[in-house]
């Protein structure tokens, strides 16, 4: 896929020569796209405005980041909505969802036999529908029906002919009347296209555009300005990664298998689950490694107890289970240090996705070490061994 030249160039042009002007381009010609998305996640044109303003200051901030085959629309696409959720959230998401279902279940009720879908059933289900697309598909319906972008000009940005555009345009139309239908929402597909070209994408208001460029100009040369002025000073790679969870209102913490955020949590909650991990486990277990002196024998499982536990060589035993598990604890808080810096890695991606490799490489580590931890515990107690201690 191949993003358009113009946006290309304009990319370009802002991020080698920091221009206003090449800045101001872009976010006239995407803003309605940005703002009309945020929108119907938000429910609100204050809201919506804000969640616009951001996303164009991550475009700022990512300018020289962006591949030259990256779809700008699609990007903004994914970028707004990942924007939205952070801030639907923090205005109380459950509230808002209940809501407008409340509100879709009123219309169904009064519409009867009758029911001819209509853009507000389709509006807040629509972000979630493209969601379920793959990443091709959504760039195709974008182009096609956001932007109204001919079929030539879609085949020529997703890398395709203008008959396999037409087909990939088509079919993806049919799953998202598909979604729509198994949600209540009855539409055919020609209806479906008329209701997302006429719709789908709104005016923003006047003098956005404006202060949008200002903002994201301002918040990137910020971030230049306060990089240039640090470089002497390198941080480290877990300050780094931790700053992007800090500075996060919503984190993903939990990925599928593909890397895909399915699971998000408050920083705050975040924050306070790792701690809990990462100190209250190792203090659990180096606090279980000093009391088990002071446990009955008979409750202390290991192997050959009544060799190992007689009173001439108890003490040597639990010297050797408190440096044990010391160990234990202390991997366990560089382990949480380490799945903490995989989730700041993974929330620093747009959208977040988690490296599948450095996964495995963490999570492989551990086994092994809990692998060789049990290994050399049950080879200390094992029965060959008595004759090396007696």
């Amino acid at each position: 896929m191949n993003m358009r030249a113009s946006d290309l160039e304009l990319l370009q042009k802002y991020a080698r020569q920091n221009s206003e002007e090449a800045f101001a381009a872009l976010v006239s010609r995407h803003l309605n796209l940005a703002y009309s998305a945020a929108l119907r996640q938000v429910r609100s044109p204050e809201l919506a405005e804000e969640v616009a303003q951001s996303v164009f200051a991550d475009l700022a901030r990512n300018a020289h980041k962006l591949k030259p085959d990256t779809v700008l629309t699609a990007w903004l696409y994914q970028v707004t909505r990942r924007t939205a959720v952070d801030v639907i959230r923090r205005e109380s998401r459950r509230q808002l969802r209940e809501q407008i279902a409340t509100e879709m279940n009123a219309m169904h009720a009064n519409s009867g036999t009758g029911f001819q879908p209509v853009w507000a059933d389709i509006e807040p289900l629509l972000d979630e529908a493209m969601e379920s697309l793959d990443e091709t598909d959504r760039s195709a319906v974008l182009l096609r029906y956001f932007e109204n972008k001919s079929l030539r000009e879609v085949g020529q940005t997703i890398g395709a002919s203008e008959d396999a555009a037409q087909k990939r345009v088509s079919r993806a139309v049919e799953r998202l009347r598909e979604f729509f239908s198994k949600r209540g929402v009855t539409v055919g597909a020609s209806g479906l296209v008329v209701v997302l070209s006429a719709n789908a994408v709104q005016a923003a208001p006047v003098g956005l555009a404006t202060s949008v460029s200002t903002t994201a100009a301002t918040t990137a040369l910020s971030t230049a300005t306060a990089t240039k002025g640090t470089a002497g000073l390198k941080a480290t790679a877990a300050a780094i990664l931790t700053s992007a969870i800090v500075s996060q209102k919503v984190v993903a913490t939990h990925f599928d298998l593909e890397g895909r955020p399915d699971i998000w949590m408050d920083r705050s909650t975040y924050l306070l689950f790792s701690m809990a991990l990462g100190i209250g486990l190792p203090l659990l277990l180096i606090g279980l490694g000093y009391v088990v002196r002071f446990l009955p024998v008979n409750s202390i499982n290991i192997p050959n107890r009544n060799y190992w536990l007689a009173p001439e060589r108890r003490e040597v035993t639990f010297d050797f289970l408190f440096r044990h598990l010391l160990w234990l604890a202390c991997f366990e808080a560089i382990f949480m240090i380490g799945v903490h810096l995989l989730i700041a890695h993974a929330n620093r991606q747009v959208p977040p996705h988690l490296s599948l490799p450095l996964f495995w490489g963490v999570f492989g580590s551990a086994l092994a070490f809990v692998a060789i931890w049990l290994w050399v515990m049950l080879r200390r107690f094992r029965r060959d061994t008595i004759s090396s201690y007696g």
